[in-house]
C-alpha cells in the first residue's frame, strides 16, 4: 500500500512524509503497544487524513496479533483535543447489544438484542479474519442449530419463531445496490447471513431498559414502522432450517 503524501507534514515537522513502500516505513510509527510518538501526539493541527488511515490500519493489525476477533470488533479512531491526538480503540456500534456468544469449529455465533424496535433477537456467524459470514455452509448450518439451541437453553425460550432473508433475495439486494438503486447504508438488507429470532417484547424489555423508559404499546399502537417490525412474517424452527440448509447448498 502507498502513502502518497510528498511534502513535509506542517503539524508534524519531524516527519518526513515521502511516497514509500508500506507497510514496512509504518511499522516504525507505532510501537507494540500503540502509544502514538510524541512527534505524532504532540502537534498543532490535527494529523492528515491518509496518515490517520495508515496509522489505524497498522493498529488493526496489531490487535489481530492479540486476538483476531479483538480487530473484528473494535473500532479504531485518531481523536484529538485542545493539546494532543489520541488513538482510541472502542467496541464497533453493531457489537454493543450482543446478549450471548457461543464458537463451534472456529466461527463465533452471536446473538444480539434489536437495534429497532422490534421483539427479535439476530443471530449473526462471526470468522476470526473474515468477519460476518455471508453465507453458512452445511457443516456450519449445524453449529448454528447447536448454537440456537445453547441459547434457548440459557433463557428459557421455547415456541418461538423465525424470520430469514435468503441468500438469493439479498445477493439481489446487493445487485440493486451496485447498479446505483440506493446507497449501501440505505439497503434493506444487509449482505451478510443473519437470523431473526422472535422473542417475547418482555424479555427485551427486561435486558434493554431504554425500552421501559417510554410506552412500547403506544408506539406499536400508533407508529406504522413500529406495527410494521411486529407484524414481521416468521416461521417454524424447522421451516427456517430448511431454507438456511438449502442455501448452504447454492454456488457462492
Amino acid at each position: 500500500k502507498i502513502l502518497k503524501i510528498s511534502k513535509f507534514c506542517n503539524c508534524c515537522p519531524k516527519i518526513h512524509l515521502s511516497t514509500v513502500s508500506q507497510p514496512a516505513a509504518m511499522a516504525d510509527m507505532l510501537p507494540d503497544d500503540l502509544k502514538l510518538p510524541d512527534q505524532l501526539k504532540h502537534t498543532t493541527e490535527p494529523l492528515p487524513r491518509d496518515l490517520q488511515r495508515e496509522l489505524c490500519h497498522e493498529a488493526r493489525d496489531r490487535l489481530s496479533e492479540v486476538d483476531p476477533m479483538l480487530a473484528q470488533v473494535a473500532e479504531i479512531t485518531i481523536v484529538r483535543n485542545q493539546r494532543k491526538n489520541f488513538l482510541n480503540i472502542r467496541i464497533r456500534k453493531d457489537y454493543i447489544s450482543m446478549l450471548f456468544s457461543t464458537k463451534k469449529e472456529g466461527i463465533h455465533y452471536c446473538f444480539f438484542l434489536p437495534d429497532k424496535l422490534e421483539p427479535f433477537v439476530t443471530i449473526t456467524a462471526v470468522h476470526p479474519t473474515d468477519g460476518k459470514l455471508q453465507r453458512l455452509d452445511a457443516a456450519q448450518a449445524e453449529c448454528l442449530n447447536a448454537a440456537i439451541q445453547e441459547f434457548k437453553a440459557k433463557f428459557g425460550i421455547h415456541s418461538e419463531s423465525y424470520h430469514y432473508t435468503p441468500l438469493t433475495e439479498r445477493q439481489e439486494t446487493d445487485q440493486y445496490a451496485r447498479g446505483g438503486g440506493v446507497g449501501s447504508s440505505m439497503k434493506a438488507h444487509s449482505s451478510h447471513f443473519h437470523l431473526k429470532m422472535r422473542v417475547a417484547t418482555g424479555m427485551c424489555k427486561d435486558r434493554m431498559p431504554v425500552l421501559r423508559m417510554f410506552d412500547l404499546d403506544k408506539a406499536r399502537q400508533m407508529l406504522e414502522p413500529v406495527r410494521y417490525t411486529y407484524s414481521r412474517e416468521t416461521i417454524s424452527y424447522d421451516d427456517v432450517m430448511k431454507v438456511i440448509r438449502r442455501d448452504a447448498q447454492l454456488p457462492y
